[in-house]
């Protein structure tokens, strides 16, 4: 093979471990915030995130802050901490300096229905000591017990068992800052005055032992956020710590339940003490200040690989971090002093094939022709050379890099493969070995093949067809006759559909052609201006043709996007820009197992649910190869890969390994609000709890419309989100949207089911919501008041006729008698 080097740089792309994708995004005052510093974050039972700042508190939902203050019943505005027990109880505390380290006040939050009470008030008597008594620091053992302390005193609070207090040394003012799984709490104690130092303790029962080599003038833990609430216990990730020496010196330990504490560095650390974040993440990755990086518990953190540096995108985080927290799907929070910041870190779902990291002049190897057989994927490129990789791995097995223009690819049908290298279409086996001599196409460079009966070819050309006489070895072009039509124009598909007719795919329209290769039918978006409606369709540069199990037709054009046709009806739509694609410029469309589309754009990657209309985008931000893909550039395997070739090598795929991301799968669907404009006070009036609590929506007569908006708590980007929702006896189908708000102010008299569904950026839809809906008829129009007209009514009828009959009779009786 030609060029070693060439091969073994590109064997190393194809073979090393991908990074995972790295995201941030930041949340201020811009966005509903109260107050820039974010100093807590937790996540409560029903999926609602809750941020602690000194303005006040807030409920995040992913789309808008719901804020509480002091007008809602809060003691104070500030809220430095938020713990939460074992209830799901919120405890907002305000703390006081780190010279008193009392709490001045704290508030209980039921989350579900926004109650606060003070925690005199919601204990009583109940409670051993004040919150006043309290330290402003806790810890969670793995039972939601929480560890609370007071001078001499160690505390521990759960709903079952009430408080228990443990006696300590007279004066002992014990910070709690880890549990084990065996319930030894270990924390720090400070010693005010002369000979001022801080020491480590642990606690277990009446035992207290002092660890005297973790002993300075002041000790900081790292932060680890909720560490231990994901799985990443003390025992399992250790614990890091920095002790500030008398002498000035710095010095970062890693400590351990099963092992005494090792020192991991000393000297000056360089990062302040609320810069030190070592929050561990998974799979060998770690939160480190404002960096991820890739390292095991105890290695130096400051001396492992960097990931992904936050700063870089983001360069106001490096001041005051506070608070760390990982919500339930994953994602990372980060609470600062200029706001709330999101992390999503995952595995890249794309597979990038002969991709490099630093492309010249905006574009790297540029994929062309593709095709899969065997086990391996065959690929040529526009200038760079042809390949064969693994199609699982992306290993290469054999390359050939000599600079020739290479456009079609296409199997023969037995064991090799027809393509074009620069003047020539050539035949080659699988292994690679050319099997003759080339066929000459000088000038007519070929796009596209398809194999014909009697040993012929049909060739696509960038001047119209072409015949290949593979026993001949000779190329003619066809642009006489019926196939004049497309001299001069493209070619870039020929396809057959499940008939078995030729469907021919071009700059100048859609062509079907017989056996021959001759041209019979055109479809483009000239015909109705010659009177020719029957042929008409919305596009004229048509890239693919594909037809579904249904006999649906489905064509990838340069500028109208995707159109669904439908030949039994005659139905065309066109699915571009307006319903959601990132470009109206499509490559090809292909059907994974459950339907969906995946189209390659020259705006990304894009996904199409056909049954919700509904369009998903994928860029280089979710870690394809490049935004721009290519003609001809496509192809999938027989295991439902996908490979989409663009301007940078090839984003390969597997559309289940999408749809098993975290995002959306494990996230609840809730109602965030519900609101109903009554007639009788002639308000709109919020009803948000009791429809949360299921008693739903009563519409009474003259009442004109209620609102419901709701949310995917996956905390995604919201325009990834999507929501289905219809009701039962009105709606044929589900309704589709990204909006997460419904407003409805007119329904049929009598019971109905509102039902809602939402689908994350995975494809995956939740599990549905369901509000009853009571639309309440008048009066006059219930039955009760109907029958009793109807009874009225008769009676009215039997009075005047008994009255007539009546009257009668007396008039017949003062007749007088002849």
């Amino acid at each position: 093979m030609r060029l070693l080097p060439a091969l073994l740089l590109l064997l190393s792309h194809a073979l090393c471990a991908q990074e995972p994708l790295c995201l941030v995004e930041r949340f201020g005052v811009e966005e509903g915030l109260l107050n820039r510093r974010v100093s807590a974050i937790v996540q409560d039972r029903e999926g609602f995130l809750w941020i602690g700042t000194p303005g006040g508190l807030h409920r995040f939902d992913g789309y808008a802050f719901k804020t509480f203050t002091t007008a809602d019943g809060l003691a104070s505005n500030a809220v430095d901490d938020i713990w939460m027990d074992a209830d799901g109880l919120l405890w907002l505390v305000r703390g006081g300096g780190r010279s008193d380290l009392q709490a001045v006040s704290i508030d209980i939050v039921e989350p579900h229905t926004g109650r606060i009470a003070t925690f005199e008030d919601h204990f009583g008597s109940k409670a051993p000591l004040r919150a006043a008594e309290l330290l402003p620091e806790s810890c969670s053992a793995q039972d939601s017990t929480l560890i609370l302390s007071a001078t001499g005193r160690l505390i521990r609070y759960h709903p079952r068992s009430g408080f228990t207090v443990q006696q300590l040394t007279a004066g002992l003012d014990l910070i709690p800052s880890q549990t084990t799984t065996r319930g030894t709490t270990w924390g720090t104690v400070e010693r005010t005055g002369p000979g001022h130092n801080s020491f480590v303790v642990r606690t277990h029962a009446t035992v207290t032992r002092t660890d005297t080599v973790l002993t300075g003038k002041n000790i900081f833990w790292s932060i680890v956020g909720n560490a231990a609430f994901m799985g990443d216990t003390f025992e399992r990730n250790g614990r890091y710590l920095t002790v500030e020496k008398e002498d000035g010196r710095s010095e970062e330990w890693w400590l351990t339940t099963s092992r005494a504490p090792v020192l991991v560095r000393t000297g000056d650390l360089s990062e302040a003490w609320w810069e030190r974040i070592r929050t561990p993440l998974g799979e060998d990755l770690w939160l480190v200040g404002t960096t991820v990086r890739r390292m095991k518990p105890g290695d130096d953190p400051l001396a492992a690989p960097v990931v992904f540096d936050i700063a870089k995108r983001i360069p106001d985080i490096v001041f005051h971090l506070f608070t760390t927290f990982r919500d339930r799907t994953g994602h990372i929070w980060i609470g600062g002093e200029f706001g709330l910041y999101r992390l999503v870190i995952h595995p890249n779902p794309f597979q990038r094939l002969l991709w490099s990291a630093e492309i010249p002049q905006g574009h790297g190897v540029r994929i062309r022709g593709m095709t899969v057989a065997n086990g391996s994927l065959f690929v040529n490129a526009e200038q760079e050379g042809r390949w064969e990789l693994d199609a699982r791995t992306g290993e290469v097995l054999r390359v050939d890099t000599t600079m020739l223009s290479r456009l079609a690819l296409v199997p023969d049908g037995e064991n090799g493969f027809w393509g074009g290298e620069g003047d020539s279409l050539t035949h080659r086996t699988m292994s690679g070995a050319r099997t003759a001599r080339g066929i000459d196409v000088t000038g007519y460079p070929v796009w596209c093949l398809l194999p014909m009966e009697a040993d012929g070819l049909l060739a696509g050309t960038t001047n119209g067809l072409g015949w290949v006489d593979r026993a001949l070895g000779r190329y003619t072009p066809m642009n006489s006759g019926p196939g004049a039509a497309l001299q001069g124009a493209t070619v870039v598909d020929l396809a057959r559909d499940r008939a078995g007719k030729i469907w021919i795919s071009t700059s100048v329209g859609l062509f079907n052609a017989d056996e021959t290769g001759q041209v019979i039918k055109r479809w483009w978006n000239g015909a109705r201006a010659i009177g020719d409606t029957s042929h008409y369709l919305p596009a004229s540069d048509f890239r693919h043709f594909r037809q579904d199990r249904d006999g649906i037709i489905w064509l990838a054009t340069a500028d109208a996007g995707l159109l669904r046709w439908d030949r039994a009806t005659g139905e065309v739509r066109a699915i571009s820009r307006r319903e959601g694609l990132a470009s109206n410029s499509v490559y090809a469309s292909y059907a994974d197992d459950l339907g969906q589309l995946w189209l390659p754009t020259d705006n990304g990657i894009a996904r199409y649910d056909p049954p919700s209309g509904l369009v998903q985008n994928y860029s280089t931000t979710e870690g394809i190869t490049h935004n721009e893909f290519n003609r001809l550039a496509h192809t999938q395997g027989p295991d439902g890969r996908l490979y989409f070739g663009g301007l940078n090598g090839i984003t390969a795929f597997d559309p289940q390994t999408l749809r098993n991301m975290r995002p959306g799968q494990e996230a609840p669907l809730v109602i965030t609000e519900a609101r109903q404009f009554v007639a009788a006070t002639d308000h709109v009036e919020d009803h948000t709890i009791a429809v949360r609590d299921g008693a739903g929506i009563r519409m009474a007569p003259g009442d004109r419309y209620f609102t419901v908006s709701m949310a995917l708590l996956s905390f995604e980007e919201p325009a990834r989100i999507s929501y289905g929702w219809r009701i039962d006896g009105v709606d044929a189908d589900w309704n589709y949207q990204h909006e997460p708000n419904l407003r409805i102010a007119a329904l049929p008299y009598g019971d109905h089911m509102l039902r809602i569904k939402a689908q994350g950026s995975n494809g995956v839809w939740s599990g549905e919501l369901a509000i009853p809906v009571v639309f309440e008829r008048p009066i006059h129009l219930r039955w009760w008041f109907i029958t009793l007209g109807a009874v009225a009514f008769l009676a009215l009828v039997i009075w005047v006729v008994r009255s007539r009959f009546v009257s009668e009779q007396d008039s017949a009786r003062a007749e007088p008698v002849n």
